[in-house]
């Protein structure tokens, strides 16, 4: 009877699942109707949590037997709006709607429109779900809106000041140098990609901006991660490459979740990624605190102001 019970339960969850996105998409398609503009129907979710893990290659898989409808390649693959760029717009106006289980989405192509939009943002409110797959460490400048946003942003703005574009033109010009050397000197085997040197140049760059910490370009050698050991900015490049990489598992599961004994080990990877590169800013942090920097220094740079902040409380 039990094993009944539980038989049961699971095949009704997926049932009420089924149910209730169907009863969802049908009340935002009549909603998508009402407006008037040209809409479009997707049957899931963009934060459905099984689509985000395997939905674009359910995509890819159905476009290479060729069973693939016209709107599951246009629509519900990850970055579909930028994968189809100005067409969609071309097809259906510079305005038109997209209604899915999750609600109904406003898709514009017009200047003056957009304009209005970003002008009127008590009406026109952030889509803060979508946002939340940024919430890696808890809420931040991308995740957040009206006065917390406001607090947020008062901590960050010292990254988009003149004297750090300044900053992160000579860490560019430096490591596009850097890249240049190792490619006519250093490296053995022809180029056949750019994609992990120019994400070298790229986390470089940023740790230079965000943490005042300048790296040299270094290309790490395939099969000699133990010789990185104790090196902050090995560790510093691979533990942020990897939790870009695993956004969506991390928002999916959270950092526990990744943990549990039934995933498999690109998930444990991450999760100790995110422990990796905690680690390595409250490291930076806890150095900086330990330099007691002058009152009228502190907002050079945004890991001065971390450090000011923790100090605070």
């Amino acid at each position: 009877m039990l094993l009944l019970t539980v038989a049961v339960t699971l095949c009704a969850i997926p049932v009420a699942i089924v149910i209730w996105s169907a009863q969802s998409l049908a009340h935002n398609r009549a909603k998508a109707r009402a407006i008037g503009l040209p809409y479009l129907v997707r049957w899931t979710s963009p934060m459905n949590p099984f689509w985000l893990l395997y939905g674009s290659s359910i995509v890819r898989l159905c476009r290479r037997f060729g069973i693939a409808s016209e709107n599951l390649t246009r629509i519900y693959s990850h970055g579909w709006e930028a994968n189809k760029r100005s067409q969609i717009h071309i097809d259906y106006g510079d305005a038109f709607i997209l209604a899915h289980p999750g609600g109904v989405q406003l898709c514009v192509a017009d200047a003056s429109l957009i304009y209005e939009i970003l002008q009127r943002c008590t009406d026109f409110r952030r889509n803060m779900e979508e946002m939340a797959v940024l919430n890696v460490y808890g809420k931040n400048l991308s995740t957040t809106d009206d006065q917390e946003w406001q607090q947020h942003r008062k901590m960050t703005t010292v990254t988009f000041t003149e004297r750090n574009n300044e900053l992160v033109w000579q860490q560019s010009l430096a490591q596009a140098n850097g890249m240049l050397e190792y490619w006519t000197q250093n490296e053995q085997q022809p180029i056949r990609s750019t994609h992990q040197d120019t994400k070298t140049f790229t986390l470089n760059d940023l740790a230079a901006a965000l943490f005042n910490q300048v790296y040299p370009f270094e290309k790490p050698e395939a099969g000699k991660t133990h010789s990185h050991e104790g090196d902050k900015s090995y560790q510093y490049r691979e533990s942020l490459s990897t939790i870009l990489s695993s956004i969506i598992q991390i928002f999916v599961f959270g950092e526990q979740g990744l943990k549990a004994w039934w995933t498999p080990k690109s998930f444990k990877h991450a999760a100790k990624a995110m422990d990796d590169f905690r680690s390595y800013i409250f490291g930076l942090i806890d150095d900086e605190t330990a330099h007691s920097p002058r009152e009228k220094d502190f907002n050079d740079h945004l890991l001065a102001r971390l450090a000011h902040a923790c100090k605070e409380d």
